[in-house]
């Protein structure tokens, strides 16, 4: 690695440390509480300040290592800092100045050095704005919008596009895995992040954005994974995304609430933190069993059924045996997947699937849902603990492919 780029790292790390502790010395302090208690408006300027404090720190940091780099390529290069303390390279290039301009993040048009940028340039001349994203579409995508929306002098250009331009490939490789390494090293010294919280707009806007996700959620790939790539899956695939049947995830029933919890905690909160993971988790395997009883009150309402309950004999020892009991009944609401799974599997129950299903195929499906899910409720709930991301994704993945083909199958 190029001996700039590791002091730098290494000036970034030992700074943002040094920051992360004054933060939690800060954060830990006593102080009065609001008036109007808007998210503990007193946490929220301190970690405000952490987020400024930091970003000037990576701001300076990386000017001083392409000032460096500038002066070994011969270039006549200094720092000259705006008003809010950032650093501005200005380059000496052909009698004219050439500034170059590093932004954390940025969203156009409110850049918050544009103007003055502008009103302190001693030329005509192209200046550069280097936008800290990454090369992604959604990269390309802002910093093209950006260019297409200001004066033609004033070029918009990604960290690595504007690294491999100036100092060569070789050079950027080293900064991109110095810069992995820091992303690294900076989770160990973050203390808060936002909590969105989900009210009437943003839940909203989230139920839009996972209604697209349930209608382009790959169903077939998963059901490779699991052996059910037969016609009879795939015809309950589509029947489900044709019917739009997803959009009962966002009905007021006990298993859209369960479900849109989990979906919430799912993508908010659980791939930030160190935490256990099983809350997340909770509400994709309770609201199975939830739908289930739902799909079969619907398609045998006020009929008696015949359900597996647990009982006891005299000795104490649990019994499972079949008993009549009342659909509408609140014993009915409490019946466990086992007792839906023995339903289902009665043939003189088996007129409520869908037609599209054989014997074999409801056999199959029945397994498959009677199968993961009880094992998996059996050990985490009781005794295993998740600390592995991975688990939760392939939980949560199977869940939405249960989901399609249990009301492919039944709805």
């Amino acid at each position: 690695m190029h001996q700039a780029i590791s002091d730098f790292l290494n000036t970034v790390i030992d700074k943002i440390a040094t920051a992360y502790n004054e933060a939690i010395v800060s954060v830990v302090s006593d102080a009065p509480k609001s008036v109007v208690d808007f998210n503990n408006v007193a946490a929220l300027k301190k970690g405000q300040r952490y987020i400024r404090k930091t970003d000037l720190i990576f701001n300076k940091a990386i000017s001083a290592l392409f000032l460096e780099l500038f002066v070994e390529q011969g270039v006549r290069c200094t720092r000259q800092p705006d008003s809010k303390g950032r650093s501005l390279l200005v380059c000496d290039e052909k009698n004219y100045k050439h500034f170059i301009s590093l932004e954390q993040t940025v969203t156009f048009p409110k850049v918050p050095w544009y103007r003055e940028f502008n009103k302190n340039k001693q030329s005509d001349y192209s200046n550069t704005y280097v936008v800290l994203v990454e090369n992604s579409n959604e990269g390309e995508v802002l910093v093209s919008n950006m260019n297409n929306q200001t004066a033609s002098r004033n070029v918009f250009i990604t960290l690595e596009d504007f690294t491999i331009q100036y100092f060569g490939r070789k050079l950027w490789d080293d900064l991109a895995s110095a810069l992995k390494d820091l992303e690294s090293a900076s989770t160990w010294h973050k203390w808060f992040d936002l909590a969105e919280v989900c009210t009437k707009a943003n839940r909203q806007i989230f139920s839009q954005q996972l209604t697209d996700e349930l209608r382009t959620f790959d169903y077939e790939k998963e059901c490779v994974r699991y052996d059910l790539s037969n016609s009879a899956f795939k015809a309950l695939i589509n029947t489900y995304l044709e019917q739009e049947t997803y959009k009962l995830f966002f009905s007021s029933d006990d298993f859209a609430m369960s479900f849109f919890s989990s979906e919430w905690l799912y993508k908010k909160y659980f791939h930030k933190d160190s935490l256990e993971k099983t809350y997340v988790i909770l509400g994709y395997l309770k609201s199975l069993e939830q739908l289930l009883v739902y799909l079969v009150r619907r398609s045998c309402q006020n009929i008696g059924i015949s359900c597996l309950i647990e009982s006891k004999n005299r000795k104490g020892k649990k019994l499972n045996k079949a008993k009549e009991i009342d659909i509408d009944s609140d014993k009915f609401s409490s019946t466990e997947l086992g007792s839906m799974i023995h339903y289902l599997r009665q043939p003189e129950n088996q007129q409520v699937f869908n037609k599209l299903l054989d014997l074999t195929s409801i056999n199959m499906l029945l397994d498959f849902i009677d199968g993961q899910p009880r094992k998996e409720r059996n050990m985490y709930f009781h005794k295993q603990n998740i600390g592995d991301v991975d688990i939760v994704c392939d939980i949560r993945n199977r869940t939405l492919l249960v989901y399609c083909v249990i009301l492919g199958a039944l709805y």
